[in-house]
């Protein structure tokens, strides 16, 4: 029988923990599916472990690489290229689903034109403890909010086969990988669907690729003609008094942002949600809408000092559309970063382009 949904999970050096991850497939209850082991050549015993999953059950296959590729996007295209369902969903080997993952998700694409769906998480130490878990606007989706920031991990999207195929895979480059994909699903016309349960467990650890992924490009704020000046403006807008003003700018930024959204009638709210956007705004601690301008570089640039925000687009033609869209958005926020940087005698950089990092 040809399964529902073909579970890629792309490994290197995992063999400890990759019992848990293949056990949590096993053990979904929505039980059509095939799981693909993509084997990055890896030099322990992980090869091991996924065979002997392979010899109890027979949707289970391996694939083996005789040389690394040592980034995920290309195991994830091999472990795709060898799926027979309409379905494809991923599974990192530091995370785990819970038993219902697949059902839920499988049962939201039944009844949704949506071209993937993403479930909501719980992020978990090394030692397997829940330190966070997602919120209903966390599980908020329109095409802008994708636009400026990496929504959804791997581990959490089911994505059918075809729209996959039509956004061209993966692809291998510095920044994330996974928004990237995303985006291109987007631009080719698709959207997503979300729900608020929590059916997967992140793996959070410094140690994860994820967390030390390069961010190549970024967003200039203010050029300045000494590093003194750019640096007291740096320490001015992460102190305490320019953070709560930010905090409440972005507050009220955001809100009008979200509204304007449902009342255009294109905002995708969870299934499961409290089934407002003002009612889940209202269930929200809304003091991190000012998160994207909570780390600032400085770097030189023709003889100045740039003051610039970072950002992990994986091109530049995402980044510049992050700056754009900031510019729309996030109005309150960015007039007080001008207002900032000419008070330290510097001059704002208003232009809606991005600069690669050197």
């Amino acid at each position: 029988m040809r399964p529902l949904v073909s579970v890629v999970c792309p490994t290197y050096n995992r063999g400890a923990q990759l019992d848990e991850t293949i056990a949590s497939v096993v053990a979904q209850t929505e039980a059509r599916w095939e799981l693909i082991v993509v084997d990055d050549a890896s030099t322990d015993d992980t090869a091991a472990v996924a065979d002997a999953w392979a010899e109890q059950d027979d949707r289970i296959s391996v694939l083996r690489q005789g040389s690394r590729h040592g980034h995920p996007a290309e195991p994830r295209n091999i472990g795709a290229a060898s799926s027979t369902a309409e379905l494809v969903a991923y599974l990192d080997h530091d995370d785990v689903w819970h038993d219902g993952h697949l059902a839920t998700a499988l049962g939201v694409l039944a009844t949704s034109d949506a071209v993937a769906v993403a479930s909501g998480y719980e992020h978990v130490d090394a030692t397997g403890v829940v330190v966070a878990g997602s919120n209903h606007l966390e599980m908020v989706w329109h095409e802008q909010i994708q636009e400026l920031g990496p929504l959804f991990e791997p581990s959490r999207v089911v994505v059918r086969a075809t729209a996959l195929e039509r956004a061209g895979g993966w692809r291998i480059g510095v920044g994330l990988e996974d928004w990237d994909l995303w985006m291109r699903l987007v631009d080719d016309g698709g959207r997503f669907a979300t729900v608020v349960d929590r059916t997967v467990r992140l793996l959070q650890d410094p140690s994860t690729r994820r967390y030390s992924t390069t961010r190549p490009h970024r967003i200039p704020v203010g050029l300045f003609r000494t590093p003194a000046d750019a640096d007291a403006c740096r320490r001015q807008l992460l102190g305490d008094e320019s953070s709560t003003q930010l905090t409440a700018a972005a507050i009220a930024d955001v809100t009008d942002w979200f509204e304007s959204l449902e009342a255009s009638g294109t905002l995708v709210l969870p299934c499961g949600s409290a089934g407002s956007i003002d009612a889940i705004l209202a269930s929200t601690d809304r003091t991190d809408f000012s998160t994207a301008f909570r780390e600032y570089h400085l770097l030189q640039r023709a003889g100045l000092i740039e003051l610039s925000l970072p950002v992990w687009s994986a091109t530049r033609g995402l980044a510049d559309r992050i700056k754009r869209r900031l510019r729309e958005v996030h109005t309150r926020q960015l007039a007080l970063i001008d207002q900032t940087v000419v008070r330290f005698g510097g001059e704002p950089v208003r232009a809606a382009e991005s600069v690669p990092t050197a």
